[in-house]
């Protein structure tokens, strides 16, 4: 356990965007997603649920499985809800 790496997401919102990226505990960042810059139509939750899916993606491409969410003072509910659930959707372990 002690020779495999940790990884940390981190999942910042506003009003209009949401975005998360996924660190090592070193500080270094191994994937982010972003809804600013893009043209995503819809409703808040599924612009997350989006945003999740494409970040899982990028995981998924350095094959991360396991992970774990720092919360910070974010309640686990709307759009983080969504984005986390976006993330358990396609099998990374959280």
């Amino acid at each position: 356990m002690s020779n495999k790496k940790q990884y940390k997401l981190t999942i910042s919102k506003s009003l209009k965007h949401i975005s998360g990226q996924v660190a090592d505990l070193s500080g270094f960042v191994v994937a982010s997603a972003t809804s600013k810059g893009k043209q995503k139509n819809g409703a808040k939750l599924s612009i997350a649920y989006e945003i999740g899916k494409d970040l899982a993606q990028k995981i998924q491409d350095k094959k991360i499985t396991n992970i774990f969410f720092d919360r910070k003072k974010q309640k686990y509910h709307g759009r983080i809800k969504n984005f986390i659930q976006a993330l358990r959707d396609t099998k990374i372990k959280i």
